[in-house]
């Protein structure tokens, strides 16, 4: 159970960081360094999609963190309960 939640955490920081990414570059190439009319597009800023990659990892990070706990909280309640039901059919 503490492994899903290890895992919970480390997906939401990578797919935090992707879409960071992702989101960083487009409001950097849109605003920043956007494609001229006449034609191919430059590419973004390299410090603003690492920004966004950061920010965005951590944010998935604590949401991931927050989805871990609650899952390890649920494990343990299941256990109790568990316990407290053998407990009672002596």
């Amino acid at each position: 159970m503490y492994f899903i939640a290890f895992l919970l955490i480390v997906l939401s920081s990578l797919v935090g960081a992707l879409a960071g990414a992702a989101f960083a570059g487009a409001l950097g190439r849109t605003f920043l360094g956007g494609a001229e009319a006449g034609g191919g597009g430059a590419s973004a800023p390299t410090g603003i999609v690492l920004m966004g990659a950061l920010l965005g990892g951590m944010l998935g990070g604590f949401f991931g963190y927050l989805a871990g706990f609650i899952y390890k909280f649920l494990a343990q309640f299941v256990l109790c309960m568990l316990q407290i039901e053998i407990n009672t059919r002596t």
